[in-house]
């Protein structure tokens, strides 16, 4: 039974070299569509990194090896190009998130993924993100460091010197 399916495999090998990447387009373009939508960030890219190795482990079974590459980059466009911005700002698990969070497992699996992308156009914008967190962070701190400052001023200078003048006001009040 095994060697009759590895016949067939065979004899149709041409026909599944040929048509499969554009059947898979079209399903995985509408798989992504509703996965992004419906689960976070995290869970979207568990699930991209599973169906790239799995239809790699297919395709090395089963298809011609120049299949792997035409399938490689129908998957990349299709469910990482495609949905680039939507995964990096996905409200409460986009990037922005991921890193406010400490999730660096997740943004390391986003890497790894948006780094299959030609160009570099995945990684640079995380990137661009990356960098604006950091920038927001350093602000948020000297913000709150001129704050605690200018607090400590305000006290330093209503000192003992202050509250002296202040009593002096209570008891010219009380005299009139």
């Amino acid at each position: 039974e095994s060697s009759r399916f590895v016949f067939l495999c065979y004899l149709f090998q041409p026909h599944f070299n040929q048509h499969k990447p554009n059947h898979l387009r079209l399903y995985y373009q509408q798989f992504g569509d509703k996965c992004v939508v419906e689960d976070s960030t995290p869970v979207y890219l568990i699930r991209i990194e599973k169906i790239v190795a799995d239809e790699k482990n297919r395709v090395q079974a089963f298809l011609n090896n120049t299949t792997e590459v035409k399938l490689s980059n129908v998957l990349d466009a299709v469910l990482i190009e495609s949905k680039l911005q939507q995964l990096l700002e996905k409200e409460g698990s986009g990037l922005r998130v991921l890193l406010q969070n400490d999730r660096l497992e997740d943004i390391a699996r986003m890497f790894q993924l948006f780094n299959r992308l030609k160009n570099g156009i995945g990684v640079n914008l995380m990137a661009d993100l990356f960098r604006e967190h950091i920038i927001k962070l350093g602000n948020d701190i000297a913000t709150e460091r001129k704050y605690k400052l200018d607090v400590l001023s305000a006290s330093a200078s209503s000192g003992p010197s202050s509250s002296s003048t202040t009593k002096e006001s209570s008891k010219d009040k009380e005299s009139k």
